[in-house]
């Protein structure tokens, strides 16, 4: 029986080391939210985006020191929910809402959306590819340009994207598409309208489920979106 990632040697290293800061971290974000929820707080919104970045930037030390562990835990999820989801669905709440100071909380969240964009694009240029020494481009399905709304195309055989023939390297491969659709669901929330793009992406989704293929499909809904006009 194979010993679970949780009894990994890098596991007790990242618990001992990085885990009680994460966690202060993550308890201090809990406070902040907890501020901006009750009471509005713009003072406690412009905390949260230090704190999220704090706290991103544990997560950059941690990702890529052992793929196969990250990719088992499930880490770059972990590094979705708690760097910048709860974060960004705190500013949309307040920012939707009835407050005088909606319109700022709206502002600190585009600030906010393009520094969860900047992090995942230098996570994945300056990290992955230095790291495991590939390039995303080979690995995309259209390198040159944008697909049509033909889903099906995006599974299409012989459309020219690279196979991973290296184990670590193929792990890699497959860690970055899940950093890939994080990107997409920055950009998502980006996008002016936002219900049609939530049903995009929920479409994308079952697709995921059903046919196993996760590149095509983050591609294929930042695709989607950058032809809607959604992705500046």
């Amino acid at each position: 029986m194979d010993v679970p990632p949780t009894e990994w040697p890098i596991h007790m290293e990242i618990s001992k080391h990085e885990g009680p800061l994460i966690q202060n971290l993550n308890d201090a974000m809990a406070v902040v939210i907890q501020k901006i929820a009750e009471s509005g707080d713009l003072a406690a919104g412009e905390e949260l985006l230090t704190v999220s970045a704090s706290l991103a930037e544990v997560f950059l030390s941690i990702v890529t020191r052992d793929i196969d562990y990250t990719y088992a835990m499930n880490l770059e999820q972990h590094m979705w929910k708690q760097c910048f989801y709860k974060p960004i669905e705190a500013l949309r709440s307040v920012s939707n809402s009835l407050q005088q100071n909606a319109h700022l909380f709206r502002s600190l969240l585009t600030q906010f959306i393009q520094q969860g964009l900047d992090f995942y694009i230098g996570l994945l240029n300056n990290k992955y590819e230095v790291t495991f020494g590939f390039l995303i481009d080979e690995f995309l399905y259209w390198p040159a340009a944008l697909p049509g709304d033909d889903f099906m195309a995006c599974a299409r055989v012989g459309c020219g994207a690279h196979e991973a023939d290296d184990r670590s390297l193929k792990v890699a491969v497959l860690s970055a598409q899940r950093l890939a659709v994080s990107i997409g669901d920055l950009h998502r929330y980006n996008a002016v309208e936002y219900q049609d793009d939530e049903k995009l992406t929920l479409e994308a989704s079952h697709e995921v489920v059903r046919k196993g293929e996760l590149l095509p499909i983050a591609i294929w809904i930042v695709a989607r979106l950058a032809n809607a006009g959604n992705i500046p």
